[in-house]
């Protein structure tokens, strides 16, 4: 299992740089812990190296209505300079400039957000505006992005757009993310059904131990109760 799980974190490392997973592969035998916290620490001191420039530009989009900064956002810095800004902006700001941007652009510029560092700003948001993103992510593929905020997004959207999607992508969700507590609390409140979807799209002996490995934070009960009714 810890072969997958750094493989897992060596995928998530290779997002972070914005570099080939191949390149990464001199970390192989890295354990998955040791990956985890050069993610953590590589991710601080990218959004550091920029923070100040940053801060200057969501001050500067502060004295701009938000539809002029939204136009700004969406027309000339692109999604991923835009994700950067949106995670030293005022929480208020950032989720009146969200109104204003297409949803295409609202999706692509999460593929680059930090979600812990945008937890404030999500809390502002629609639901229908979250579970729309959520929806253009997993059709566009993008599910190692969406996995990074099954633990800041409120588990009634989880919910909702767990049981829409496949569980194929459900799986991937699973394995991608962050924290396991995030994923005890959705899988507390999915129909069985979907949970025993998400097992039995496990390929692999790997893949099932680490979804069985989020099961074990359940309690007891559920986790019989899902067990049982996947078969197993």
């Amino acid at each position: 299992m810890s072969e997958l799980r750094t493989r897992i974190e060596i995928t998530k490392l290779a997002r972070e740089l914005d570099v080939e997973e191949t390149e990464l592969d001199y970390l192989s035998a890295s354990s998955p812990e040791e990956l985890r916290e050069l993610r953590r620490v590589t991710g601080a001191a990218l959004f550091a190296r920029h923070e100040a420039r940053l801060r200057m530009l969501a001050s500067a989009s502060g004295i701009l209505p938000a539809g002029v900064t939204a136009k700004i956002a969406e027309n000339a810095m692109g999604p991923r300079l835009s994700a950067r800004l949106v995670s030293v902006m005022e929480p208020e700001a950032a989720a009146r400039v969200a109104g204003h941007v297409s949803p295409e652009f609202l999706a692509a510029l999460a593929v680059g957000l930090d979600p812990h560092r945008v937890r404030p700003i999500l809390a502002l948001l629609p639901a229908e505006t979250m579970l729309d993103i959520a929806r253009r992510l997993i059709r566009s593929g993008q599910l190692i992005a969406l996995a990074r905020f099954v633990a800041v997004v409120e588990a009634d959207i989880m919910v909702t757009i767990a049981e829409e999607a496949s569980g194929a992508d459900l799986l991937q969700i699973v394995l991608y993310a962050d924290e396991e507590t995030g994923l005890a609390t959705l899988f507390r409140r999915l129909p069985e059904p979907t949970l025993s979807e998400i097992l039995d799209a496990a390929g692999d002996a790997q893949e099932r131990d680490v979804v069985l490995e989020v099961l074990a934070v359940l309690d007891a009960e559920a986790r019989d109760r899902v067990l049982a009714a996947a078969g197993h």
